[in-house]
């Protein structure tokens, strides 16, 4: 931060100083802002554990999974996880077809190595 100013004037000034820090200056600068987790720390925070969110799903190459599940919580319509995240390219296909490509065009990017 600049002295005269309070302001950042480089994004790499962040890596400067711990995050604790940070958060400390820009709450006393009355700046909106709140901590980004690591998936550890994520899983391992009190809050996610008290509010829920943990979701265990099995998937078919990974075995038992951990999730965060949605914050959201309504009395009505509550969010379901159905499905577990999908293996790498699983649905490659299936974008490339609702973006507009053809069934030739994708089956040529597989010969290609693209996909």
């Amino acid at each position: 931060m600049t002295h005269e100013t309070g302001q950042i004037t480089n994004s790499q000034q962040f890596v400067t100083g711990p995050r604790e820090q940070w958060l400390s200056l820009l709450k006393q600068e009355d700046v909106p802002s709140a901590q980004l987790l690591n998936l550890k720390e994520v899983f391992e925070d009190p809050k996610v554990n008290h509010l829920g969110m943990l979701v265990e799903m099995a998937h078919q190459k990974m075995g038992k999974v951990r999730l965060v599940g949605s914050g959201i919580r309504m009395s009505e319509t509550p969010p379901q996880m159905n499905l577990p995240p999908p293996i790498a390219g699983e649905n490659t296909e299936q974008i490339f077809a609702e973006m507009g490509y053809r069934v030739e065009t994708v089956a040529d990017f597989k010969k290609a190595g693209v996909i």
